[in-house]
């Protein structure tokens, strides 16, 4: 790489991470959700403790599974700094690690020789697209691992040039961190045995390279996501339901469906169309991967969507934020392919693939729309509206394909990510702006080390996000409880509380030995504070 290109790409890091410095600093708050609020949780007993412990060890709050290795990591901002603080510093982290990318995302697109102005403006445009975002601007791990697994892409690629076999050791590195990055990270490190076993002339020396670490790194990893195994082995014998075998049919479409609808469907037509021969070196070597990465991670997406369906009844739905790495492969190699070619043949293979694609988007139930996390994607906050103006917009980029109107296709294509881009930045923004003005308790009590109780309603699935926030933000005692409504007299008058534990059972409450108390309920004591979401009642203890 030139000095000039270099010092340029540090220009442009600079500027991207200057706009999401300033971003998290001044718009972004905490928007707690269960999965971060385990992650804190985690966090912060191992800077307290030095010992890494479930989610459900340390709180009786509804918990997922969180990997050792980003405890550890997001352990060192709770060693230095208070909670509330702490979670503006991992903001901060994600918004420079993302910003890091411009490097790799520059050395993928150079191997297929494209224009220099055109990747810093795809890079510019893929670091602000939603699926980095919206995880960028919360303590979740997808930010972690698409980081990872771009960086490790970028290695990968560049360890069959003959001079740079080093890069191969390195990629196998960063493949081992994604398995303790999050409980599905091992599709990484799988799939890159599989391409190795497929590219490699030498396959018995890939095999004594590779089975040992797959041996070696997956076994322990297994065990430490023991329960998901078990979760996974009971969903696989629901499947024989003939009911519940529709249900994960429709999962695999939906999943589909996710990856079409923020892939703009029109790149993703292209990307398969030219993936069984590309024309470039580089691509073939790597091919197996992806097609091995993307296949993994549409099957996972598909059975966490089935999980709420055999759990909650809920009809399967798009989930993007499991397969965001997916999304932004795709992205970037169909975006060499509409750089690098100068024409789009439609013979029978483009056919079918652009048949399938569209005929299956008109399996979107566009009455029904489960949100994800906040705005899983950002558009889809007005789905209805989004999905005509979708299925549009589709045709008006198929049309130009088929035309071979290939500079009016990428110039829209761009246009459309930089759209999707700015309306992010703003929907995520007022989002966040919105959660602070109607959840002030938290604040309220960010400094304090109080003895709270939180009375919680046994018939509400979710709790709060002021339990959240409070849990996580604050350094204060928090003992929950909760009251059934159906066992209740009358509101205004706790008859029984409820210890919450993998046991329900009844426990003598008292009040008095607490601070304060938050709930939902109507209690004979002084008011200290109000939200849009909760209570706050003064013991004077």
């Amino acid at each position: 790489m030139r000095k000039k290109t270099f010092y340029f790409l540090l220009v442009i890091f600079a500027c991207v991470f200057a706009v999401k410095f300033l971003l998290t600093l001044l718009y972004y708050g905490p928007t707690i959700i269960p999965d971060e609020g385990c992650i804190i949780e985690t966090s912060k007993y191992f800077a307290n403790n030095f010992k890494i412990v479930k989610c459900g060890d340390i709180t009786n709050a509804p918990h997922g599974y969180i990997s050792p290795l980003v405890t550890i990591l997001f352990s060192v901002f709770y060693l230095f700094l208070a909670p509330l603080k702490a979670y503006k510093a991992i903001l901060i982290f994600h918004s420079l690690i993302v910003s890091s990318l411009v490097f790799p995302l520059y050395g993928i697109l150079k191997k297929f020789k494209i224009k220099d102005r055109l990747i810093f403006l795809f890079t510019i445009l893929i670091l602000f697209v939603p699926q980095f975002l919206v995880y960028e601007k919360s303590v979740m791990t997808e930010t972690l691992f698409a980081v990872t697994n771009v960086w490790f892409l970028y290695f990968y690629i560049n360890s069959f040039d003959r001079k740079k076999k080093k890069n191969k050791i390195i990629s196998i590195i960063l493949a081992v961190i994604a398995v303790f990055m999050r409980p599905y990270g091992f599709l990484t490190l799988f799939a890159l045995a599989v391409n190795e076993f497929i590219v490699s002339k030498r396959k018995k020396v890939a095999a004594i390279i590779f089975i040992p670490v797959l041996g070696v790194i997956l076994i322990p990893a297994l065990l430490i996501y023991s329960d998901i195994l078990a979760n996974l082995f009971q969903k696989g014998l629901s499947i024989f339901d003939f009911d519940n075998f529709k249900g994960f049919v429709e999962s695999i479409i939906n999943q589909f469906n996710s990856l079409s609808i923020a892939t703009l469907s029109i790149p993703l037509i292209i990307f398969a169309s030219r993936f069984g021969k590309s024309g470039f070196k580089h691509f073939e070597k790597i091919k197996y991967f992806l097609l091995s990465f993307i296949f993994i991670n549409l099957l996972i997406s598909t059975q966490h969507m089935y999980g709420y369906f055999l759990e909650y009844g809920m009809q399967p739905d798009l989930l993007f934020r499991y397969i965001n790495v997916s999304i932004i492969f795709v992205l970037i190699f169909s975006t060499v392919f509409l750089l690098k070619y100068k024409e789009f043949r439609l013979d029978r293979k483009n056919m079918i693939i652009s048949a399938v694609v569209l005929l299956l988007l008109l399996f979107v139930n566009v009455e029904f729309y489960r949100r994800q996390f906040v705005f899983e994607y950002s558009h889809l906050d007005y789905f209805p509206f989004y999905y005509s103006y979708y299925l549009f917009l589709v045709i008006v980029l198929f049309v130009l394909l088929i035309n071979n109107f290939r500079k009016a296709l990428i110039s829209l294509i761009f246009a459309i990510l930089m759209i999707h881009s700015v309306f992010g930045i703003a929907v995520t923004s007022k989002y966040s702006s919105d959660v602070q003005q109607l959840n002030p308790i938290y604040q309220e009590f960010k400094y304090e080390d109080y003895e709270i109780l939180y009375i919680l309603n046994s018939a509400v699935g979710q709790f709060p996000s002021t339990y959240w926030s409070v849990l996580t933000l604050t350094n204060n005692d928090i003992q929950t409880a909760f009251y059934d409504l159906q066992k209740q007299g009358e509101s205004s008058k706790i008859s029984e509380l409820y210890l919450l534990n993998e046991e329900v059972e009844k426990v003598d409450v008292k009040l008095e030995d607490f601070d304060y108390i938050i709930t939902d309920l109507d209690l004979d004591l002084p008011i200290y504070m109000k939200s849009t979401f909760s209570k706050v009642y003064e013991t004077k203890k």
